[in-house]
């Protein structure tokens, strides 16, 4: 009775617009989750509703032309696959079914990580080191955070603080004062995995106080990357230091890790706690 009511109530609240059109629901029982996805106008959204506390996310799943076929939702065990026909060709989009309140994902145009809405109206810079153990901290809490709204998307900026590729840290690396060798090589080898950029970024904060030359160029070979790519005049690389240049003339304050910007405007740095990011975030229109 209750899975039904929530079916009533999410088809009143999606219901409304002409616009809806390529549903598909499904209940899996395991994770007593009931999941809709839906085409509306030139977006498809999943709605995820957890049945047992009643709480219901909406999450982005991809940007589309309106004429698509075929949308079409399956799950095994935990990872949730959604697809669909457009342009005459089936796209695919696999997401694991845990974390699916807040969609991590790599924009490969631009080579650059996200995590959330990329319609959010709350927008947060994040400026990030690998060799950086607050950054990991932060890492952590943010997207717990995130997960709570519909709203918000975060933009992942590397920024290591290595000399090699941040003009900031250029002299102290002459000097052999760099602050963290091999960020600059870890950083690029994650941008240089492209769809397998959240994996890597995972694997190289788990292994934090173990990045090494060695360990970078192993994690290349582990992902299939060419090592030219993560090195000076690589793309990942030379991506990477393009960013740091461009967003130091938009921001000329950043000089550190974490370092993070909420809609252009309030500037943060450091560590902070999941309720005092959650707290911040509502106050800039997070819901």
């Amino acid at each position: 009775m209750r899975i039904l009511i929530i079916i009533i109530l999410i088809s009143l609240l999606f219901g409304c617009s002409s616009t809806r059109v390529n549903e598909q629901t499904i209940y899996d029982k395991d994770s007593s989750q009931l999941l809709f996805v839906f085409q509306k106008n030139n977006t498809i959204y999943l709605s995820k509703t957890d049945t047992k506390k009643e709480i219901q996310k909406l999450v982005f799943v991809s940007d589309i032309n309106e004429d698509i076929k075929n949308l079409y939702l399956n799950i095994d065990g935990k990872k949730l696959n959604i697809s669909w026909i457009e342009n005459n060709r089936k796209i695919d989009k696999n997401f694991d079914l845990d974390e699916i309140d807040s969609i991590r994902f790599f924009d490969d145009k631009n080579l650059i990580a996200k995590i959330g809405n990329p319609k959010a109206d709350v927008v947060i810079e994040l400026f990030s080191d690998y060799l950086c153990p607050a950054c990991k901290t932060l890492d952590e809490n943010l997207f717990e955070a995130i997960s709570s709204f519909n709203n918000v998307l975060l933009i992942r900026y590397e920024f290591p603080l290595d000399g090699e590729c941040n003009k900031l840290l250029f002299y102290q690396k002459m000097m052999g004062k760099n602050l963290h060798n091999n960020a600059c090589s870890a950083a690029s080898t994650a941008i240089c995995g492209k769809n397998s950029y959240w994996k890597i970024h995972d694997e190289l904060y788990h292994n934090q106080k173990d990045i090494t030359g060695v360990f970078v160029e192993d994690m290349a070979k582990k992902y299939n990357i060419d090592k030219e790519c993560i090195y000076e005049g690589g793309v990942g690389f030379e991506s990477i230091r393009k960013t740091i240049n461009e967003k130091l003339k938009e921001y000329k304050n950043i000089n550190k890790t974490p370092y993070y910007i909420i809609n252009k405007t309030e500037h943060l740095s450091g560590s902070k706690s999941v309720d005092e990011l959650k707290e911040i975030l509502r106050k800039a229109g997070a819901k």
